[in-house]
């Protein structure tokens, strides 16, 4: 007598993608890799330390021993408790998730926004979820985020069973000013970053050199 086929969870059967955008879920559905998917270009890695603010070459790379300083970031560990982050996750999962592209999902809490011709429709915005206030009033006790006014709350579900991603963008400042902040809850990530235009750092010969000594170092 034949087994009875594990039923797959209803997360992992809906696809909310849309144009190029792919995830696991519809990239099975239509087999093969996306006809948009090009080779990984060569890229070198640096690793940002908070304790110095300077980006640093990754170990046995190329570009080991070298640096250059990255200002305008500010990365605070354990920002929140083992116990606060189970609460904040279990006060959002009594709201609908919605699909989202690329394998995620997502809870929006702000005005409605048309980027193309920036402008909001405030209507039906009553405010960010309460359980938000705490981490709010959290947030201005730092350095650099005092008087920080959130304008918008995304909750991003990311699932690998999914393959859940985002791709490479440049965030619009004229509504959300210099300073975004983003709270990481359940486990590891990592945010990437890449450089404006080839040629456009100058690295220093060790991270302890001080950030006018440079070289001729140019990538």
């Amino acid at each position: 007598m034949a087994a009875a086929a594990a039923e797959v969870p209803e997360v992992l059967r809906e696809c909310g993608c849309k144009g190029i955008r792919t995830c696991l879920i519809c990239e099975r559905q239509r087999g093969g890799d996306p006809p948009w998917q090009l080779p990984p270009a060569k890229t070198h890695h640096f690793i940002y330390c908070s304790d110095t603010g300077w980006a640093v070459g990754s170990e046995e790379s190329d570009f080991e021993g070298w640096a250059f300083p990255f200002p305008g970031v500010m990365l605070i560990e354990d920002f929140v408790t083992q116990e606060e982050e189970a609460e904040l996750v279990r006060l959002m999962d009594c709201d609908p998730w919605k699909l989202s592209q690329s394998g995620r999902r997502k809870q929006d809490y702000g005005p409605k926004v048309n980027f193309r011709k920036q402008k909001l429709k405030t209507e039906g915005f009553c405010g960010l979820p309460s359980f938000s206030r705490e981490v709010v009033r959290r947030m201005g006790l730092y350095p650099g985020l005092e008087g920080f006014q959130p304008v918008e709350q995304c909750n991003l579900d990311y699932c690998p069973e999914r393959g859940s991603a985002i791709d490479p963008h440049l965030d619009d400042a004229w509504l959300w000013g210099e300073r975004l902040v983003s709270l990481n809850l359940l486990s590891p990530t990592v945010l990437s970053m890449c450089r404006e235009a080839p040629g456009s750092l100058l690295l220093c010969s060790a991270p302890s050199a001080a950030p006018e000594v440079l070289v001729d170092s140019v990538i």
